[in-house]
């Protein structure tokens, strides 16, 4: 295929993502509250991912001045705002993708754009909201908590997991037609499987939230504000200003209750045992019953951690942009090392119990993976740090609720 050849059909399929990218705004917008959720990122990142960065950037910019010329009301801080929410997302996912073409490299490049989007959009509304719209800069702060980091969050999970449904035999299916550059990407085997059902829960965890958890609607058809843009009414007076944080811890107690939520919350990195215990005990289940579940949750990681933690971090430092942060975490597990080393299982098991920030089963799992400690040893000592960390926090949190009430 010639150059010339190449260039047009490159242009096709940018016209192509523009047009799929626009429709999907303007038929399946979904309202929460004052602000609007869509699919569009999706299709430009799928773009993104297959024709390369500066293509994203350009279905970005395209889809964003169609949609402020054929209907949105929210003028040039609205398109500004559309632009960077979503050349941020498709950008990012690309120029992690592009590098090392695999499914591991998809998946943490979602995971990325998803918090650089969310970044990117806090930012941009903290400038531009109160321009639009005339109030505080402090009334916008107010808002990130309760709503704008929750709402892109779940935006941002909601279109990576589209992606990762859809790029696959979307770019087969382009392929097949000539349309775009043939790339080398992911091969179909099980893993890529798995990925895509794991890929599908999520996607249909974040509809059941976005619908039933935050009250969304979808609005067929109607050419709404984009859903990172702005509120397009005064929080002030709008009683739909309701803590978006708020209605999803209420949906999560209610739909899967705080049993679920507390064991959840236990698995998260920083937060783990310590917090989830607080949470546990602070609505109200029994101390005992909490203890129990938390360590369960906090060590459900663990072994995961110590078996492929290093591969990944090893796999990081050889892809651009990603070697930065593998060489941080080893900085930041060697300086904590010299604790665990001094003292060997003893030092594991103190670091992971003693309940302090920086410390916990999530850092004593990378450490014992980056000194190679054998799992035999590293394992039990671990659960044994978590199960002493566990009986700190729940006496501490009895004797902090019966203090306050």
């Amino acid at each position: 295929m010639t150059k010339s050849s190449n260039r047009i059909f490159k242009l096709v399929a940018i016209a192509v993502f523009i047009a799929v990218a626009y429709i999907s705004s303007i038929i399946l917008p979904i309202k929460v509250g004052f602000l609007t959720l869509d699919i569009k990122d999706a299709f430009i990142t799928i773009g993104a991912l297959y024709l390369g960065p500066l293509s994203g950037a350009i279905i970005s910019a395209v889809v964003s001045i169609m949609e402020t010329a054929l209907g949105s009301d929210t003028g040039f801080y609205g398109l500004i705002m559309n632009f960077f929410g979503s050349a941020a997302f498709a950008v990012v996912a690309s120029l992690i993708y592009k590098n090392k073409k695999s499914l591991i490299s998809a998946v943490i490049s979602l995971v990325l754009a998803t918090v650089c989007m969310t970044a990117v959009m806090l930012a941009a509304n903290l400038i531009f909201t109160p321009l639009y719209m005339g109030v505080p800069r402090n009334v916008v702060v107010g808002m990130i908590i309760p709503t704008l980091l929750p709402f892109n969050l779940v935006k941002g999970i909601l279109n990576a997991a589209i992606v990762m449904l859809l790029y696959k035999p979307v770019s087969q299916a382009l392929k097949r037609t000539r349309i775009g550059k043939s790339q080398n990407s992911t091969k179909l085997n099980k893993y890529t499987a798995v990925v895509a059902i794991c890929a599908l829960l999520v996607l249909i965890l974040s509809l059941v939230l976005v619908f039933v958890g935050l009250g969304g609607e979808l609005e067929l058809g109607k050419n709404q504000d984009v859903a990172e843009t702005t509120a397009v009414t005064n929080p002030d007076t709008d009683e739909e200003h309701i803590g978006l944080s708020d209605r999803i811890i209420s949906f999560f107690s209610d739909t899967v209750g705080v049993e679920l939520c507390t064991f959840i919350i236990s698995m998260i990195p920083i937060i783990e045992l310590r917090g989830a215990i607080i949470f546990g005990i602070g609505v109200g289940l029994n101390p005992i019953f909490c203890y129990i579940l938390c360590v369960i949750g906090n060590m459900l990681p663990v072994p995961i951690i110590l078996l492929f933690v290093r591969r990944v971090l090893e796999w990081m430092k050889n892809v651009k942009y990603l070697d930065r942060i593998a060489n941080w975490v080893f900085q930041k597990a060697d300086k904590h090392s010299v604790k665990v080393t001094k003292y060997a299982t003893w030092g594991l098991f103190l670091f992971v119990a003693i309940p302090i920030p920086g410390t916990g089963a999530w850092t004593g799992s990378l450490i014992a993976a980056l000194l190679n400690m054998r799992l035999k040893k590293s394992l039990p000592s671990i659960f044994a740090g978590v199960c002493a960390a566990g009986v700190i926090m729940t006496l501490g949190s009895i004797g902090i609720f019966s203090i306050f009430g």
